[in-house]
């Protein structure tokens, strides 16, 4: 019998009208029902459903094969601590089960572990004898390791230094680089200066907490201090420690001090080579109004360090000046290494393969001459470079993955002193992510087979033809089976090529299923894959095993998740069952529509716009509904996601708007159609205007009860909307900011408390740019600074514009968002200086929208008595109310 990770009584929402009045003291509309009947008839999604839901999250199998670690949250409702990140909703709450493969029972909780902790799997140590996980707690991060099914864990001091940065968008040390059967190697930080922003709100109340007390008390000065300054910064070095966990002894050992990033140990575990990091440069003030350049990804120095792993003595490389940390990689042997790196005054795009001898540590470029590289974040064309896919080092030179400069697809080079080598020639649409790596060949994956690719000879195949369907690499998330992994510590692509495991690779029907899983092998002589059929339709793979002949799976039965065990020559085992009591909510009905765009300011062709619509229950064609108009800037129309399709906890699920009686729509912003003479989105009254009059042309909207919703991004550009057109009822603006100038030059929000050099002006990627298209990274680009056109973001600003909206205000922030609240607080000045009809509600220790389940109800029913009183939600409810 597997877990079943659901309540034991089913939830139902009610919305009685009473519940949105202004005074109602209950939460009736939005509060839990208990079934009277066996079988309760289906009911509207609300909010109790969305708080019931649970996710899974990683998994993976020991080394030996005979034990199975996995991630699973209980409902969101019954979590203890949801102070994780921005927003905790599928993030937090991971419980860790474990099961020994070959055993009969179920599966059980490793032992040890805080159950109030959210504990991320981040691994199982090569010895297969430990679990390592990242536990957080009201702020704190560190990893604890256990031995398997066995009440003896030791806990880590030591800040993680994991995912710094929050437009920084590569994984920093997201990995675990273990240097024997038992220990590891992670960067941490100093507990005032975090290297993660993924637990900022506990962290930062627990600090003001502190700090108000030694003030309050006076016994120790609280003062933190900014520095502005353009000296010379290649030698001022980031704090933070290289440190070696030992999960058999509970020991840790200083490695190395300083920060550094990437850390990537010698084959033989002599050596580590990982980037010291420097401290964060300011750009000039006369840089190009380039995101590149006003906020680059790689924005201080990493320099290359080789580390004596027993002595913990360095050699330093000195050129390039700065190097990638995710591009450092060690040949089979371990006598060389490569990285890409750049000279400084340079920029990414400007860099090179370097091969370094680690006797004589002397680097060597392997030019890339005529080849584009592929950006690791796989974007076609991406306005800032953030380094090349992780790729390889054989005899010959390193293995990237590119593309001619003049155009063609990319796949697989060697970079040899004498040429460049394609490796995959004939292959196509061959996979960015290598399964393995020799001295001198790889494997690829293309997806009619497995490869073993050489400079000596073409693609040798490794794995048979398919009758039916592709070879492809598992699934990272599929988020129709509720996953929502937070870290991927024990991922394909966190594993270095020369890795000897056997590497999973699906077989996946046309239909998406997947239907088998083989493994790679060394595609020596002899070297068959060993494969696993799944015999289960709609199977989608979370881990597998080869020396356990085991596969692990999720798939749908209803709207429920079941996780199965499947073993050859066994029947499948069910693990857990996960949000079945979806199956008691009505699905929710969707419409599509097809309307004409037209630019603004007549420059440019009509366009076409294909779009979604998600009906109420009770909807009937010819009948008109209040609409909510979900205004996010975005060349493209939503589509229509579904709690019941895609379930996760969220607190402003776009069902629940349905189940209130409306028609929920996100119209597209096409940002060449927004921009006009006057702003960047100038146009986008028009736009949205032109979205309404289509709802209301094809019969589904009310003309009289169209409500503008935004949130963050969307925020503002709603109050900018309800500021230059009357077509509207009332506006809900969410997390946004009102003020252009105070925005380019104020404090991210909570990052005042944490990134002190990070403040002044680090907003600005936002404006200094200017995009191209329908769809660019700049919705919001002056082109300009405030310093040149102070008049253009100030006539922008909704918070100036705040006398011209006409109708009903409804704002909503939080204090520990990384948009300052203070935004809002000039808005709701604003509204009240001018005479307008507002309503500003704060929620106090929430991130970017509410986490908390509390403040979740509370939001819903301000929202309902919100439009209730402003005569816009429908007088009735959407469904027939009752147990």
């Amino acid at each position: 019998m597997g877990m079943r990770v659901s309540r034991s009584s089913l939830s139902t929402c009610l919305f009685p009208i009473a519940a949105f009045l202004i005074g109602a003291g209950t939460l009736a509309g939005l509060g839990t029902g208990h079934a009277q009947t066996a079988v309760p008839a289906p009911h509207p999604l609300g909010v109790e459903d969305v708080l019931d839901l649970s996710v899974y999250g990683q998994a993976q199998f020991s080394p030996d094969g005979k034990w199975l670690a996995y991630n699973v949250t209980p409902p969101y409702d019954e979590l203890g601590d949801y102070s994780y990140w921005l927003y905790a909703y599928g993030l937090s709450g991971h419980q860790l089960w474990i099961r020994e493969v070959a055993a009969n029972g179920p599966p059980r909780l490793q032992p040890g572990l805080d159950p109030e902790a959210t504990n991320y799997l981040a691994g199982i140590s090569p010895d297969s004898r430990w679990v390592l996980v990242l536990e957080h707690k009201a702020g704190r991060l560190r990893f604890v390791g256990c031995r398997l099914g066995k009440d003896d864990c030791h806990r880590f001091d030591g800040e993680p230094d994991i995912r710094d940065g929050y437009f920084t968008l590569f994984s920093w040390n997201e990995r675990i680089e273990w240097v024997s059967g038992h220990a590891f190697l992670m960067p941490v930080r100093p507990d005032s200066l975090p290297g993660s922003e993924r637990h900022a709100r506990g962290l930062v109340g627990q600090m003001l907490w502190r700090d108000w007390n030694l003030a309050w008390s006076g016994k120790a000065p609280t003062a933190s201090e900014m520095i502005s300054t353009g000296h010379e910064k290649s030698e001022d070095w980031a704090d933070g420690r290289l440190m070696e966990f030992d999960l058999a002894t509970g020991e840790a050992r200083l490695v190395r001090a300083g920060r550094y990033a990437g850390p990537k140990a010698s084959p033989d575990g002599q050596y580590v080579a990982a980037a010291r990091v420097g401290e964060r440069v300011r750009p000039p003030s006369d840089v190009p109004l380039e995101t590149a350049r006003t906020h680059p990804r790689f924005d201080r120095r990493y320099a290359l360090h080789l580390i004596d792993l027993a002595t913990g003595d360095v050699k330093a490389l000195q050129k390039p000046y700065t190097v990638d940390p995710g591009s450092i990689t060690w040949s089979v042997n371990g006598d060389r290494l490569s990285v890409f790196g750049w000279e400084e005054g340079e920029t990414p795009h400007e860099g090179e393969y370097y091969v370094i001898d680690t006797a004589s540590f002397t680097p060597v470029k392997a030019s890339h001459a005529g080849l584009q590289l592929a950006d690791r974040n796989l974007a076609p064309d991406p306005a800032d470079f953030s380094g090349p896919t992780a790729g390889a080092l054989l005899d010959t030179g390193p293995v990237v993955y590119a593309r001619p400069e003049s155009g063609g697809t990319y796949g697989w080079y060697v970079l040899s002193e004498a040429s460049l080598v394609l490796l995959t020639q004939g292959l196509e649409r061959v996979s960015p992510q290598l399964l393995g790596a020799g001295r001198t060949d790889v494997r690829v994956l293309s997806p009619d087979g497995v490869y073993l690719a050489s400079p000596a000879h073409p693609p040798k195949r490794l794995m048979p033809v398919l009758e039916d369907g592709v070879y492809a690499v598992p699934h990272e998330i599929v988020p129709e089976h509720g996953w929502s992994g937070e870290f991927r510590f024990g991922s394909g692509e966190r594993l270095a090529a020369t890795d000897p495991r056997p590497r999973p690779v699906s077989v996946r029907r046309r239909n998406g299923d997947d239907s088998a899983v083989r493994f790679t092998g060394s595609g020596g002589k002899g070297d068959t894959p060993t494969e696993i059929e799944t015999g289960v339709s709609g199977a989608r793979l979370l881990a597998a095993s080869a020396p356990a002949s085991a596969a692990l799976v999720t798939r749908r039965v209803g709207s429920a998740t079941d996780l199965l065990l499947l073993q050859k020559s066994r029947a499948p085992q069910s693990l857990a069952r996960i949000n079945d009591g979806l199956d008691l909510t009505l699905p929710v009905a969707d419409a599509s529509i097809r309307y004409q765009l037209s630019d603004p300011e007549g420059g440019m062709p009509d366009r076409t716009m294909d779009g979604c619509l998600s009906l109420p229950p009770d909807y009937e064609a010819g009948r008109r509904y209040p609409v909510i108009l979900d205004i996010y800037p975005v060349g493209l129309p939503g589509r229509c996601r579904h709690v019941r399709d895609m379930p996760r906890p969220e607190a402003l699920a776009s069902d629940l708007w349905t189940s209130l009686g409306f028609i929920y729509f996100r119209p597209a912003m096409p940002l060449d159609f927004a921009r006009t003479n006057e702003s960047p989105i100038g146009g986008m009254p028009d736009l949205a205007e032109q979205s309404a009059r289509a709802l209301v042309g094809q019969g589904y909207a009310d003309p009289d009860r169209i409500v503008l919703l935004g949130i963050s991004q969307g925020a503002v550009t709603a109050l900018y909307i309800s500021a230059r057109s009357d077509r509207f009822a009332a506006v809900i603006a969410m997390n946004g900011w009102s003020d252009f100038l105070s925005h380019y030059f104020g404090a991210r929000g909570i990052a005042t408390y944490l990134h002190l050099d990070q403040n002044g002006g680090d907003n600005r990627w936002r404006y200094d740019c200017v995009g191209e298209g329908a769809q660019n990274r700049c919705p919001f680009g002056f082109g300009e600074t405030p310093f040149e056109h102070p008049d253009a973001y100030a006539e922008t600003s909704p918070v100036v514009l705040a006398s011209r909206i006409d109708i009903p205000v409804l704002l909503v922030h939080s204090d520990m968002d990384y948009i300052s609240m203070s935004q809002f607080d000039e808005m709701f000045g604003a509204l009240y200086r001018a005479g307008k009809e507002a309503r500003y509600v704060r929620y106090w220790g929430e991130g970017h929208t509410p986490s908390s389940p509390a403040n979740i109800r509370d939001l819903w029913r301000r929202m309902g008595s919100f439009l209730a009183e402003c005569g816009i939600r429908p007088e009735k409810p959407a469904m027939k109310t009752g147990k």
